[in-house]
This record gives C-alpha cells, structure tokens and sequence, in this order.
C-alpha cells in the first residue's frame, strides 16, 4: 500500500512539474505596461533579446552608480546609468560575436527614451565618463592586470581599449519614475528599486 502511494505522489509531483506554469522574472521581455513599437516578427525576436539584456542592467543601474562614484574622479553626482554598448559586449561575449547590432540595441533604447524611462546623458558628462574608465584601467594594468594575453593578434589591445571607450561614451540615465511606468514589476527587483517604488524595505528575520 505505502509502495502505491508513492508510487502516485511521483506522478502527481511530475504532473505538476510538467503543468506549472513559469512564474515571470523581472527582467522577463514583453511584460511593459506601455504599448511596444510596430515591430515585424523577426524584429520582435531581436527586439527582446535587446530588451532582456538592458533590464539587466537597469535592475542594477544603483549599483553600477555607486561604483562610478566610487572611484572619486567624477565632477558631477553620477545618476543611475546604463550602458547599451556595454551590454551589447557582453551579449556579443555570451553568443560568441552573434550578438545584435548597435543599431538593434538601440531600437529599444529609442523606445524607452520615448516612453520616458531613459534620457540622454549630458555630452560634458559622457566626456568625463571616458576619461575615468582610461584612468580606471590604467590602475588596473599598473596593479598587474592585463587586457590582453601574448597569442592575441597584433592591435587586439587597442581595439579592446577602443571598445571601452564606446562603451563608456553609450552611457544613458535611468529615470526611475519612468521606468517603473513601464515596467512596475521592477519595484520587487531589489532594495533600490523598493525605495524607488517608494515601497517599506521587507523585514529582516532574526537568525533561527
């Protein structure tokens, strides 16, 4: 008898197992609150790739703020950023250079300047962006970091400075009230997000 209940409480778990319904993630793509742009079927597939990505990095745009801050040489206080070519890199990183175009990322950052949940980042301050991530790395490489390993081809290391640089230069503020008009499920995101949200701060339980 307890072999037969077993037997069925296996079956019931893989029966739901196989039902459940997946419970969407923050940065889960087409979940905006607002209407998308009139997009062809194989630009939609893109289109959320991009978008994925980016709310990755919006979800930890407080964060990547407080680092920049962090480094002290910044003139101005550094809103929350993102930064699509960033994000784009480590799309192109993770598909092995099979990542969309700068101009397909930007597809949606068009958007979302549109819906108000991004704005430009003044050019002084992009400037200055640029010349703190060359000033970053030149600790880093003086602390025994490299870029580069011997069997790279010649003129990979400039390109990869290069490639720094625009992605420091592609640099876009996040307006939280904005952005959460668009996507109000980043308010469960994380601490940052809760307070943006103007949401209390979860209890924090006493150890067991």
């Amino acid at each position: 008898m307890d072999g037969e209940r077993s037997v069925w409480r296996r079956l019931a778990h893989r029966w739901r197992q196989a039902n459940a319904v997946p419970v969407p993630h923050v940065t889960t793509p087409g979940r905006a609150a607002v209407p998308y742009p009139t997009l062809s079927h194989p630009e939609r597939r893109t289109f959320a790739q991009c978008e994925q990505s980016l709310l990755r990095e919006v979800v930890d745009a407080a964060a990547w703020s407080r680092r920049l801050e962090a480094r002290g040489d910044l003139s101005f206080p550094v809103p929350w950023l993102v930064q699509p070519e960033r994000v784009r890199a480590a799309m192109s990183d993770d598909t092995r250079g099979h990542a969309p175009t700068a101009t397909q990322m930007h597809a949606v950052v068009d958007w979302l300047v549109h819906v108000g949940a991004l704005r430009a980042l003044p050019s002084t301050h992009r400037d200055e962006l640029v010349r703190s991530g060359i000033a970053h790395r030149q600790a880093l490489v003086a602390s025994g970091w490299s870029r580069t390993v011997p069997s790279d081809p010649p003129g990979f290391a400039e390109r990869v400075e290069q490639s720094y640089r625009e992605q420091d230069r592609d640099a876009w503020v996040v307006v939280p009230e904005g952005m959460l008009r668009v996507y109000p499920q980043l308010a469960d995101a994380d601490d940052d997000w809760r307070a943006a949200a103007g949401r209390a701060q979860p209890p924090t339980l006493p150890p067991a």
